[in-house]
């Protein structure tokens, strides 16, 4: 990938960008309809566009028909044409209408008139390919004539690549006792050759702070900082702006983060490295992250400080907490209004446990689960001498606003907590509700604040979870619940609640707890809204082999990353069951994590879910389109025979 610089001596600006030149069109008209044929790279140039599911970054697009009857090739103008049916009614003469033709034209039908594709050009990795719709229910045998007929009509010739999107496809082609002549190209190949990565299309000012991924925590990037990181890291402090060496699926902490915040977020391989940016380390800049590029220059002051003012949050957010209320909370107490009693995991869980009680039977919530509520963290803060440093740390603005003395002191909190008893009281309680009704003794404490899970604040990763097993001398039961209280107090939880505006004095905690996952195999997210085709259904999911995590994986680690169309309102969508990969688990040998089933059966857990969510809780309220309204879920598959588990839902806010 080419990468340039532009000096403008009377602005004095520098700008970085990672596009490359665009060609000169050869043709006389800016913008023709179309070619019969692609002979020059200016031929593409002159019709290319964006294709319509960006689920890759820096890839241009032609749209290309073949007309089976006429037997005859159509190159088509992304600038007049949107849909292929547009280009087949507009200038071939099709009368039916849109159903039909897709009936006919993305199927097996011996009446198909039409092949459709895209050829799309991965500058970065110097890669061409035929890419079908994930809807066609394209047969190798056709695609392989399509190849045949393309390849002499097109100047890239044998360089053009056919990528099999789909595991049917691949399957199809796996079945062919002769491979064909032309190269199959996989999603791994394709998420493996590019080398950027727009993340959280936004602009921002900050100073350029470049950082190893391990220096995160020594460093303390602040708020106003634009952070250059060599790796990635499990989470960050709110900053002014991102890049990372490091590419993200949309679904790591970090990149909800970023999203929930704002932040200006992009991946590119040699960022940390490229002299421009070196040059610019300790600058105040800048930065505007593009689809296929990103911008950076010089900034004044002035403009950087009329920014920031503009930034931030005008209102605090005040946060309710019933701190009398005891005694272990069941889930079918509870209910999306506990927030302010037991937090919002706890009571998002209680929502699940109900929608899965009521459901089709086909997944359910980690069982055993109750909750404790905030009073014990109250009284465990008082006893302890830790809300006294919290309220002196609030009254600080000389600490409150340095990172390095903010952290220092945070620390002290986090241990002062993490190192005092907890009531022995509480701890009898919990120990007795865990040997009566848990199938295990084996349990996991999670966090559950008033200032997480909640609308507007998503405050994934903040907080800390803990294992805690009856009886056992090491990971005990008061060590977990332990662990979890203190994360209230960690940098990264306080940066971002002050970041958003919420209320610092009356943050609390709760404590979610239900069995653990000994034998997980496989563990995902799912967004249940299309984050890579607006106004348009699918759900996003990325999973997992074991355990390993998708959110915050080890480096290099890869997930499976996919989209899957079937909670569409449009039959021809639906009854396809339509699963279209981006990228395959690098801890799976190459292979789809979960089973066709397994994915369609976890969809069909996500839209009970949404549908429940948007119905009684949120969406309609917020009078947003179903399509468009979004929940952040995380699941498991779990044991011999692969159940279903949901352990947490969340609204997502992009």
């Amino acid at each position: 990938m080419r990468q340039f610089q532009m000096l403008t001596a009377l602005l004095g600006i520098v700008l970085l960008t990672n596009l490359p030149a665009p060609a000169l069109s050869q043709s006389k008209a800016p913008h023709p309809k179309s070619f019969p044929e692609l002979r020059t790279p200016a031929d593409f140039d002159a019709l290319k566009g964006k294709p319509i599911n960006e689920k890759y970054g820096q890839v241009e697009s032609v749209k290309v028909i073949w007309d089976l009857k006429k037997d005859k090739l159509h190159f088509i103008s992304a600038h007049h044409f949107k849909w292929h049916y547009d280009y087949c009614r507009q200038e071939l003469g099709y009368w039916q209408t849109r159903h039909v033709f897709n009936a006919r034209n993305y199927s097996t039908l011996k009446t198909r008139e039409f092949v459709l594709a895209n050829i799309n050009h991965y500058p970065a990795a110097k890669r061409w390919t035929v890419e079908f719709s994930s809807a066609d229910d394209m047969t190798a045998e056709l695609a392989s004539t399509f190849m045949q007929k393309l390849r002499p009509a097109c100047f890239m010739g044998d360089s053009l690549g056919l990528f099999l999107n789909t595991e049917k496809l691949v399957g199809r082609f796996d079945a062919l006792e002769k491979q064909p002549d032309f190269p199959l190209v996989t999603a791994d190949q394709i998420y493996a050759g590019q080398v950027y990565q727009a993340l959280n299309t936004k602009s921002g000012y900050g100073y350029l702070r470049r950082m190893e991924a391990a220096e995160i925590e020594e460093k303390v990037p602040g708020m106003r900082d634009i952070v250059v990181l060599n790796g990635s890291a499990l989470d960050i402090p709110a900053v002014a702006g991102l890049m990372t060496t490091d590419f993200q699926t949309p679904l790591s902490h970090l990149n909800v983060l970023c999203k929930n915040r704002g932040t200006p977020f992009f991946a590119q391989k040699n960022i940390y490295t490229d002299p421009r940016i070196v040059a610019l380390e300790n600058e105040l800049v800048f930065l505007e992250v593009l689809p296929d590029s990103f911008r950076v220059r010089k900034a004044e002051q002035a403009e950087a400080a009329a920014a920031w003012s503009k930034s931030r949050p005008k209102k605090q957010v005040r946060l309710r907490a019933n701190t009398t209320t005891r005694g272990l909370q069941s889930m079918s107490n509870l209910s999306n209004r506990s927030v302010n009693l037991v937090g919002g995991k706890a009571s998002n869980f209680a929502v699940l446990q109900r929608i899965a009680k009521s459901g089709k039977g086909q997944w359910i919530v980690p069982e055993g689960a109750f909750a404790i509520p905030f009073a014990y963290y109250v009284e465990h803060m008082r006893s302890s001498g830790a809300d006294s440093m919290v309220q002196a740390l609030l009254k600080n603005p000389q600490v409150r606003n340095d990172p390095q003395r903010l952290s220092a002191q945070l620390e002290l909190i986090y241990e002062r907590i993490r190192q005092h008893p907890v009531n022995p009281e509480l701890l009898r309680l919990v120990e007795a509700r865990v040997r009566n009704e848990s199938p295990s003794l084996r349990m996991r404490f999670r966090s559950s604040t008033n200032a997480e899970d909640i609308e507007g604040f998503n405050g994934a990763g903040l907080y800390d979870s803990g294992i805690g097993i009856v009886g056992d001398s090491v990971k005990t039961v008061e060590n977990a619940i332990r662990k979890v209280w203190a994360s209230v107090w960690n940098f990264r939880a306080f940066q971002e609640r002050e970041f958003f505006g919420i209320d610092q004095e009356n943050v609390a905690m709760g404590v979610l707890v239900h069995r653990s996952f000994p034998d997980e195999k496989a563990n995902g997210v799912a967004i249940t809204k299309n984050l890579y085709r607006k106004a348009y259904y699918g759900f996003v999911i990325n999973v997992q082999k074991g355990e390993t995590s998708v959110v915050s994986p080890p480096p290099d680690v890869i997930c499976d990353q996919l989209i899957c169309y079937s909670d569409s309102d449009v039959d021809f969508f639906k009854s396809k069951k339509i699963i279209e990969y981006i990228s395959y688990s690098s801890l799976n040998d190459g292979k789809p994590v979960l089973t066709d089933d397994e994915v369609l059966r976890l969809t069909e857990a996500l839209a009970e879910i949404k549908t429940y969510y948007f119905e009684n809780i949120a969406g309609a309220a917020q009078k947003k389109a179903y399509r468009d309204y979004a929940l952040d879920v995380e699941f498991k598959f779990e044991g011999p025979e692969r159940q279903l588990y949901i352990k947490q839902v969340r609204p997502y806010n992009d």
